[in-house]
C-alpha cells in the first residue's frame, strides 16, 4: 500500500526539494522570531508590573510611618525611614523585595489603588480626624475626672482615688 502512495505521488526535483527546504526554514525562523519576541513582551510586561507594584508598596510605607506617628509610634518612621549603606531607606528595600511577591502571585498595586482608590483614601483621611476625636473625648474625660476629684476635696477615701487613676491609665490605651 505505501508503496502505491509513493507511486501516486509525484517526485520532486532537486530544486523544489530545496525551495520546499527554504520554506520549512524560513517558517521556522519566523516561528523562533515570534516567540522571541513574545518572550521579550512577556518580560517587559512583567517588569512594568513589578515597577508598579515597587512604587506602590513604597507609597503605602511612606504613609505608614506619618500615620502610625499620630496614633503614638513615631519611631515607625524612624525605622523606616533609616537610610542603609545603598542609600536606601528600610521602607524603600521593604517595597523592593515584596514587589517581586506581588508581581509572582499576579497582584498588580496599581488596580489595588484603583479597585479600592476610594476605600485607601477615605481610611488616610478618617484615621488623623479619628486620632484627634480620641485626643479630645480623653482630654474630656480627664478635665471631668480633675472636676470631680475636686469637689471630693483631699478627704476622698484612698481606695476611691487609686481606683480612679487606674481607670485614667486605662482610658489613657488606644
Amino acid at each position: 500500500m505505501e508503496q502505491e502512495q509513493q507511486e501516486q505521488q509525484p517526485e520532486m526535483s532537486g530544486e523544489q526539494a530545496a525551495d520546499l527546504q527554504r520554506l520549512m526554514s524560513a517558517a521556522e525562523t519566523q516561528e523562533n522570531d515570534a516567540e522571541k519576541s513574545q518572550q521579550v513582551e512577556v518580560e517587559r510586561i512583567g517588569n512594568e508590573l513589578m515597577d508598579r507594584n515597587a512604587q506602590g508598596l513604597s507609597m503605602l510605607i511612606d504613609l505608614a510611618g506619618p500615620t502610625l506617628a499620630q496614633f503614638g509610634f513615631p519611631s515607625v518612621a524612624v525605622v523606616l525611614g533609616h537610610k542603609d549603606d545603598s542609600g536606601m531607606t528600610r521602607g524603600q528595600l521593604l517595597a523592593s523585595v515584596w514587589a517581586p511577591v506581588l508581581t509572582k502571585y499576579g497582584v498588580d498595586m496599581a488596580e489595588l489603588g484603583g479597585t479600592y482608590k476610594v476605600e485607601i483614601t477615605a481610611i488616610f483621611v478618617s484615621l488623623p480626624i479619628v486620632k484627634a476625636l480620641r485626643d479630645a473625648v480623653m482630654f474630656d474625660v480627664s478635665v471631668r475626672r480633675a472636676a470631680e476629684a475636686a469637689k471630693q476635696g483631699p478627704q476622698a477615701p484612698k481606695a476611691e482615688r487609686v481606683r480612679g487613676a487606674h481607670q485614667e491609665e486605662a482610658a489613657a490605651l488606644p
